[in-house]
């Protein structure tokens, strides 16, 4: 009885816990991995996710779930990738785990004496733990904006099915009835997170035919309601969210997209994308969706293939006859047993790829993370099989029986997929890997070569960089953004002409760039044209309104004509309305202006924002001057002294520090500075005069006007003579 106790209670709980334990170690290394490809424009380019509140985000769209995700990792560590990628392996542990209970639920209450009824435990402990572990997964997970999206969703989608499981198999009506509120509630927010979600319903629906109807149409006809309340919930929430005429447009075979710069799939640059030959081209990809749980060493994120151009072509008639043969299988092993279970995780792979592997064309023919979800009923397979196989050879080898046995055969299929895994995992630990990978696996595609030379811009390998750009505009005409990152690698190796005419040529082909626009204007900073500057840097902003670097260098351009309220302004909304406030550059030139101009609270904000993302001790001198102009006398002391006491010999500071105990009435405080002050030969030479005043605050008004008549006799230069004779006069009048 005992003994039984404990293997509930490790099926229940030691199990999961096992398998989340080994999922964060193997992703732990890669939790400070850099943002890579789409985070840039959804995260760091995301000029809103600074204020938006979950008011403002919730039911938005039909991600906002996946948006909310992002502006709380946000408001958690900024730009800090840590906090996102933490997220996406927290969704994915979580989600392997409802896939644990969802078999182990599922496959318990089958028939009994079944393959899949007497093996449920160790079959959910399979199909959970290659799902968390297979290296194909570091395609949703290690990518943090699909994490987001596609990850978010697969965990809603199987929250969705084990509350359905629950409601269908727990005694208690209360029981009951809050797991079936716990589904409705599941269903709902899997609408927020990324339109595979759409395949809800059809999902619930194998679920209760396999695992609870278990093939039987009158249990089925039982839950019609349910079934039907689901659709409504679930597409509903896609029809208002998407808009009827986008489903109108797909199912009337009228819905086209464009090819995306550099990533053309179509045979000539310039056509659209049709549902035809998208439909065509997704055989292809089916089987490649297939086979790369079984031979995961030549994944990508990125793949070179084109849209199948027709009906003849060999990209197009193997594939099809291939899917085909597995559509005959399933229809085969239904036909043989309705409730065949192999049918089941067909028919889910199938069900989950089918909105994007079918008539809904996109600018991506392939990406791995579209089976982050539809690959549970692959690998569900898969894992009977293996299991299959092991339980059919213990006849032949009695020593596989043994538990030590099976505990070696688990050791050792996770430890290759472990190994596997962090291998993989280690293409995202920075852009440099990540492309070089892509430019490699996927040759024949502009926008791997275009990236690639961006990340040997980087590393400052300017001349290499030239052929990658070079290369991708041969390959794709039409393709702009090389001629901007061309345009870079001149501008590196002094050729600024170049760079400009490089420019100009991206601009001709796509004239709405603001990147392009803003650097034209360094180029012509550089060149000393900065009224053309000012034009290019304010034609970015009107393009991208947030474009930090171009109020950045409109400012520049500005400061260099002595347009000083021009280029404040400038440096004022680079830092505070635009997606520069997380730059040092910026804050500093607009704390220099705001002193120079006496915007002294502007100077003491740029100041501490400077200080907040970097800190040094010159900020903190910088914020000593601006509450010393401020006559905030105890605060600027506070700021000189903090810097001091990192800088130690640093006179600039010790005569200001000495300046402000003056002007606060603590000659004591300025006169313990000057005894520091003169041991150093390079201190300011007015500093008798800052001794003269401290010995006057005292009463000591002999001994400070000796010192000044000593100081004038040394002969100084003007300003300080002019201000010696000033304090001579004063002293002997008060």
């Amino acid at each position: 009885m005992l003994e039984s106790k404990h293997k509930a209670l490790f099926w229940y709980l030691a199990s999961p816990i096992i398998l989340a334990i080994l999922t964060i170690a193997t992703y732990l290394p890669s939790l400070r991995y850099a943002f890579q490809f789409d985070d840039e424009p959804n995260i760091l380019k995301f000029y809103e996710i600074r204020y938006l509140n979950f008011r403002d985000i919730f039911l938005c769209n039909s991600r906002w779930i996946s948006k909310w995700v992002s502006v709380w990792s946000y408001h958690l560590g900024k730009f800090e990738p840590f906090f996102y990628r933490c997220a996406n392996v927290s969704f994915h542990v979580i989600t392997g785990l409802i896939v644990y209970y969802f078999f182990f639920i599922g496959l318990q209450n089958l028939d009994k004496n079944s393959f899949f009824q007497k093996n449920a435990r160790i079959l959910a402990f399979l199909v959970s733990g290659v799902f968390l572990l297979h290296p194909v997964q570091t395609q949703t997970v290690s990518y943090i904006v699909q994490g987001q999206m596609e990850g978010l969703a697969g965990l809603f989608v199987m929250a969705t099915l084990l509350c359905f499981l629950l409601f269908n198999h727990v005694k208690s009506p209360a029981a009951s009835y809050s797991w079936g509120a716990a589904m409705y509630i599941c269903a709902f927010l899997s609408c927020g997170t990324k339109e595979i979600a759409i395949v809800t319903p059809f999902l619930i629906l194998l679920t209760d035919w396999f695992l609870v109807a278990q093939g039987s149409w009158e249990s089925l006809k039982k839950r019609w309601v349910l079934h039907a309340s689901i659709f409504g919930l679930v597409w509903g929430m896609y029809i208002w969210f998407l808009g009827k005429n986008y489903f109108i447009q797909v199912f009337g075979f009228q819905l086209q997209t464009e090819n995306i710069p550099g990533n053309c799939l179509t045979q000539e640059v310039g056509e659209k994308i049709v549902p035809l030959y998208y439909f065509m081209s997704q055989f292809k990809v089916i089987l490649h969706y297939l086979a790369i749980f079984l031979w995961p060493f030549s994944i990508c994120m990125e793949y070179d293939w084109k849209l199948e151009p027709s009906i003849d072509s060999f990209g197009f008639i193997v594939p099809f006859f291939g899917v085909l043969f597995i559509v005959a299988l399933i229809g085969y092993l239904l036909r043989g047993n309705k409730k065949n279970l192999v049918a089941f995780g067909l028919l889910w792979f199938f069900i989950c790829i089918s909105p994007r592997s079918s008539i809904i064309p996109s600018w991506e023919l392939i990406v791995d993370y579209k089976t982050y979800l539809g690959c549970i009923g692959w690998l569900f397979i898969l894992v009977s099989g293996l299991l299959y196989l092991y339980q059919s050879q213990t006849k032949h080898l009695p020593v596989l029986q043994k538990q030590v046995s099976k505990i070696v055969a688990l050791c050792l299929l996770a430890a290759i997929l472990i190994m596997l895994t962090v291998s993989r995992n280690s293409v995202w630990e920075s852009s440099y890997k990540f492309w070089e990978d892509i430019v490699l696996k996927a040759p024949g595609k502009a926008r791997s070569h275009n990236n690639f030379g961006c990340q040997l811009l980087e590393k400052e390998r300017y001349r290499e960089a030239l052929p990658y750009f070079k290369r991708a505009i041969r390959m794709e005409k039409g393709y702009f953004d090389p001629y901007n990152n061309l345009a870079f690698a001149y501008g590196a190796l002094g050729r600024i002409d170049q760079a400009i005419w490089a420019l100009k040529q991206g601009l001709q082909i796509w004239p709405y760039q603001p990147k392009v626009y803003n650097n034209l204007a360094t180029y012509l900073i550089m060149k000393s044209d900065y009224d053309i500057a000012i034009k290019a840097a304010a034609q970015a902003i009107e393009l991208y309104p947030y474009y930090g670097k171009a109020y950045f260098n409109k400012g520049r351009a500005h400061l260099a004509l002595d347009q000083n309220e021009e280029a404040w302004e400038c440096f004022k909304k680079c830092c505070t309305e635009a997606d520069f406030d997380n730059v040092t550059q910026g804050y500093q030139l607009y704390g220099d202006l705001s002193l120079k101009l006496g915007k002294l609270d502007d100077a003491i904000f740029a100041f501490s924002k400077l200080f907040e993302i970097e800190k040094q001790p010159s900020t903190l001198f910088y914020l000593g001057n601006a509450y010393y102009h401020k006559k905030d006398y105890p605060q600027a002391i506070k700021y000189y002294t903090q810097s001091l006491a990192t800088v130690p010999n640093n006179t600039n500071i010790m005569h200001n520090l000495c300046e402000c105990y003056l002007e606060d009435q603590q000659p004591h405080m300025a006169l313990n500075i000057i005894k520091d002050l003169e041991k150093f030969p390079n201190r300011y030479p007015d500093t008798p005069l800052q001794k003269a005043w401290a010995h006057s605050q005292l009463g000591n008004k002999k001994l400070a006007i000796q010192i000044i008549n000593e100081f004038i006799n040394s002969s100084p230069s003007g300003d300080y003579l002019t201000q010696a004779m000033q304090m001579l006069q004063q002293i002997q009048a008060s």
